[in-house]
């Protein structure tokens, strides 16, 4: 690999979560199965967090994957 070459190995990732949402959170996180409803469109905030990253005050800046996944347990 060339040493000035830039290789973004971070974006697969995002989009291998973002396509096997569920799968992912069954294998990463197996006890929140009962309480997201995956019958339901999940919400990817990865461009609210980037504006928000972008006013950061810090030199480096990573965006990770933000998610709004419905509940299917009612508190009210």
């Amino acid at each position: 690999m060339e040493k000035n070459k830039i290789t973004n190995f971070d974006s697969p990732w995002k989009d291998i979560i973002e396509a096997f949402f569920p799968q992912f959170m069954e294998f990463f996180v197996p006890e929140s199965l009962n309480d997201i409803d995956f019958t339901k469109d999940v919400k990817f905030l990865d461009k609210e967090l980037e504006k928000l990253i972008l006013d950061s005050e810090t030199t480096k800046r990573y965006t990770d994957k933000l998610v709004k996944p419905k509940l299917g347990v009612s508190y009210f």
